[in-house]
Order: structure tokens, then C-alpha cells, then sequence
């Protein structure tokens, strides 16, 4: 592949990265937002005097009034999590891609400097 094949890689693999992270950072919105309703919910109902951890209040929501708000927080929740948790691995996968790439760019370009300066000054 040439330079300018991976410079094409490059912008493109750049580009999927970038709409990839506005997704990550929906997901992330979307799961503060979950968060702060569940902590509102768990005030509202009284279980924040409960000694349990946070995990273990979110189930007890499903047995006070707010029942039908908690289902869906506690849905937008797990499910935004997992979808941030899983760009985040997609992420790096792609930077340490972008990584690659711009190595293979820098070798080539070395590469060629160092033959064009060879062959300006006569090397062998």
C-alpha cells in the first residue's frame, strides 16, 4: 500500500472514530441521566435512609409508587451502560488502530527521505 493508501485509511478510520465518540457521549448522557432520576427516585421514596449499596436499592424502587418511572430509569440505565461500556472498547480498538496506521505512514516517509537523501548525495 502506498502513503497516500494509508493516508486514505487514515481520514476514514478518523472519521468512523469520531461519529463513534458522539454515540459514546449520547450513551454517557443518556446514562446521567438514568443515574440522577434513580437518585431522585431513591430520595423521594425514602431509601436513601436504606444502609444498602446503591445497587441494591435500584430493585427495592420496583416496590414503592414510582414503580413506573423506576422500570423506565432502571431500563435507560442498564442499557445505556452497556452500550457506553462497549463504545469504550470499540474506541480504544480504533485508536490503537489510528496508532498503526500513523507508525506505518511515519516508517514510509523515513523511508523515502532517507532514499531521496541517498540518492541526492550518492550513497549507496
Amino acid at each position: 500500500m502506498s502513503i497516500e493508501d494509508f493516508t486514505q485509511e487514515l481520514l476514514t478510520t478518523s472519521k468512523e472514530l469520531k461519529e463513534l465518540a458522539f454515540e459514546y457521549k449520547n450513551a454517557r448522557s443518556d446514562y446521567s441521566q438514568a443515574l440522577n432520576g434513580l437518585i431522585t427516585l431513591i430520595h423521594k421514596s425514602g431509601l436513601a435512609k436504606d444502609k444498602a449499596a446503591f445497587e441494591n436499592k435500584i430493585p427495592k424502587l420496583l416496590e414503592t409508587d414510582f414503580k413506573e418511572q423506576a422500570q423506565k430509569l432502571i431500563r435507560q440505565f442498564y442499557d445505556s451502560q452497556s452500550l457506553y461500556k462497549g463504545l469504550e472498547e470499540v474506541l480504544k480498538a480504533y485508536q490503537a488502530h489510528i496508532s498503526g496506521i500513523q507508525s506505518v505512514i511515519k516508517y514510509n516517509l523515513s523511508g523515502e527521505v532517507a532514499e531521496a537523501t541517498r540518492l541526492k548525495y550518492g550513497g549507496n
